[in-house]
This record gives C-alpha cells, sequence and structure tokens, in this order.
C-alpha cells in the first residue's frame, strides 16, 4: 500500500515497513523517527547505516548481534530506538521487519 510523507509517497506493508528499499532515503528516515517520536542524531544514523549493511551482506541480525557490535549497548539501544531497538532502527532504515522479531 502507499504511504505518504509530505511531499513523497512511498510502498509500505501491513506494519508500515518500506516493501521497495530504493524509495528509502534520509527524508524518510526522519519522517519514519518522527512517526516513532525519535529525533535522529548522528548515532542514530550510525547504527541504521551498520543495519543497511549488515542487511545488504545478507546477515541475519538480532538485538545481541546488534549490541555486541560496539557501536552500542544493549541498554543504549532500547534508549536510542524505543520500545524495541531492532525493529524500530529497522524500519528507519527501510529494511524489513526483521525475521528474528516476528
Amino acid at each position: 500500500m502507499l504511504k505518504k510523507y509530505g511531499r513523497l509517497e512511498v510502498d509500505v506493508d501491513d506494519n508500515g515497513y518500506l516493501t521497495d528499499r530504493a524509495q528509502w532515503n534520509r527524508e524518510i528516515a526522519e519522517m519514519l523517527a518522527g512517526e516513532a517520536s525519535i529525533n535522529l542524531t548522528a548515532k542514530h544514523w550510525v547504527i541504521i547505516e551498520y543495519l543497511q549493511k549488515q542487511f545488504d551482506l545478507d546477515i541475519e541480525m538480532t538485538i545481541r548481534k546488534l549490541g555486541t557490535s560496539g557501536l552500542a549497548d544493549v541498554k543504549e539501544l532500547y534508549e536510542l530506538f524505543p520500545p524495541s531497538p531492532l525493529k524500530t532502527a529497522s524500519k528507519i532504515a527501510g529494511l524489513p521487519l526483521p525475521k528474528t522479531c516476528v
């Protein structure tokens, strides 16, 4: 289904995750973050870019793997991407719902 973000329209699934990553950009990420009441900082962007790279490498991500990546510990991830860090960060990054979060 189509969802409008300002002047942009993107394809999303029933949970609001982008279905076409090619439609993702920083503006869309900011709007997705806003829906989650998150103001993206440099730390958020580092994690978003890391998740995208891992996804491109077909590496399945878990909150434990993300928490031991050296980017942020699990507690900080919950502070950055509440209420569910991996789900929230993946959504903002334009990635599908992680299989480990289903």
